[in-house]
Protein backbone atom coordinates (compact mmCIF):
# COMPACT_ATOMS: atom_id res chain seq x y z
CA UNK A 1 0.00 0.00 0.00
CA UNK A 2 1.29 3.38 -1.03
CA UNK A 3 -0.29 6.79 -0.59
CA UNK A 4 0.23 9.02 -3.63
CA UNK A 5 -1.37 12.37 -2.99
CA UNK A 6 -4.95 11.60 -1.99
CA UNK A 7 -4.91 8.12 -3.54
CA UNK A 8 -4.15 4.92 -1.64
CA UNK A 9 -2.80 2.44 -4.18
CA UNK A 10 -3.29 -1.20 -3.31
CA UNK A 11 -1.12 -4.00 -4.65
CA UNK A 12 -2.91 -7.21 -3.78
CA UNK A 13 -1.20 -10.55 -4.42
CA UNK A 14 -3.81 -13.24 -5.02
CA UNK A 15 -1.39 -15.99 -4.01
CA UNK A 16 -1.20 -14.64 -0.45
CA UNK A 17 -3.32 -16.69 1.95
CA UNK A 18 -6.57 -14.91 2.81
CA UNK A 19 -5.91 -14.66 6.54
CA UNK A 20 -2.39 -13.29 5.98
CA UNK A 21 -3.69 -10.67 3.55
CA UNK A 22 -6.40 -9.59 6.00
CA UNK A 23 -3.98 -9.32 8.94
CA UNK A 24 -1.39 -7.47 6.84
CA UNK A 25 -3.97 -4.98 5.56
CA UNK A 26 -5.30 -4.18 9.04
CA UNK A 27 -1.79 -3.81 10.50
CA UNK A 28 -0.47 -1.72 7.60
CA UNK A 29 -3.39 0.71 7.70
CA UNK A 30 -3.03 1.04 11.49
CA UNK A 31 0.69 1.81 11.05
CA UNK A 32 -0.01 4.37 8.34
CA UNK A 33 -2.58 6.10 10.54
CA UNK A 34 -0.36 6.02 13.66
CA UNK A 35 2.61 7.51 11.79
CA UNK A 36 0.41 10.14 10.07
CA UNK A 37 1.11 8.72 6.61
CA UNK A 38 -2.68 8.77 6.33
CA UNK A 39 -3.50 12.19 7.78
CA UNK A 40 -7.26 12.09 7.36
CA UNK A 41 -9.27 14.87 5.78
CA UNK A 42 -11.85 15.53 3.12
CA UNK A 43 -11.39 12.49 0.86
CA UNK A 44 -9.27 9.47 0.17
CA UNK A 45 -9.36 7.58 -3.09
CA UNK A 46 -8.57 3.88 -3.26
CA UNK A 47 -7.19 2.30 -6.40
CA UNK A 48 -6.21 -1.26 -7.18
CA UNK A 49 -7.82 -4.63 -7.64
CA UNK A 50 -8.65 -6.34 -4.36
CA UNK A 51 -11.10 -8.83 -2.89
CA UNK A 52 -14.11 -7.56 -0.98
CA UNK A 53 -12.66 -8.48 2.41
CA UNK A 54 -9.69 -6.14 1.80
CA UNK A 55 -12.04 -3.35 0.69
CA UNK A 56 -14.12 -3.89 3.83
CA UNK A 57 -11.08 -3.67 6.11
CA UNK A 58 -9.93 -0.48 4.37
CA UNK A 59 -13.37 1.11 4.66
CA UNK A 60 -13.71 0.22 8.33
CA UNK A 61 -10.25 1.55 9.21
CA UNK A 62 -10.35 4.72 7.06
CA UNK A 63 -13.94 5.92 7.55
CA UNK A 64 -13.30 7.59 10.93
CA UNK A 65 -10.52 9.72 9.42
CA UNK A 66 -12.01 10.85 6.10
CA UNK A 67 -15.20 12.68 5.15
CA UNK A 68 -15.53 10.54 2.01
CA UNK A 69 -13.99 7.43 0.46
CA UNK A 70 -13.99 6.94 -3.30
CA UNK A 71 -13.00 3.75 -5.11
CA UNK A 72 -11.60 3.46 -8.62
CA UNK A 73 -13.93 1.90 -11.18
CA UNK A 74 -11.85 0.14 -13.80
CA UNK A 75 -14.74 0.15 -16.31
CA UNK A 76 -15.24 3.91 -16.39
CA UNK A 77 -11.70 4.86 -15.33
CA UNK A 78 -13.18 7.21 -12.72
CA UNK A 79 -13.64 7.18 -8.96
CA UNK A 80 -17.04 6.69 -7.36
CA UNK A 81 -17.81 7.81 -3.84
CA UNK A 82 -18.66 4.71 -1.81
CA UNK A 83 -18.75 6.25 1.68
CA UNK A 84 -19.63 9.82 2.65
CA UNK A 85 -20.43 11.42 5.94
CA UNK A 86 -23.71 13.28 6.20
CA UNK A 87 -22.09 16.74 6.05
CA UNK A 88 -19.42 15.88 3.51
CA UNK A 89 -18.97 17.84 0.29
CA UNK A 90 -19.58 14.51 -1.46
CA UNK A 91 -22.47 12.06 -1.60
CA UNK A 92 -22.47 8.32 -2.17
CA UNK A 93 -22.53 7.75 -5.93
CA UNK A 94 -20.74 10.97 -6.89
CA UNK A 95 -18.30 10.44 -9.75
CA UNK A 96 -14.85 11.96 -9.35
CA UNK A 97 -12.81 12.54 -12.50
Amino acid sequence: MILRGDTLEIGYCSSTPTRDAAVYTAKRIAEMIATKLLPGGEMIKIKGPMPSFIATILTYKLAPFYEAIACFDFKTKKYIVAVARERSLYSVGDIIE
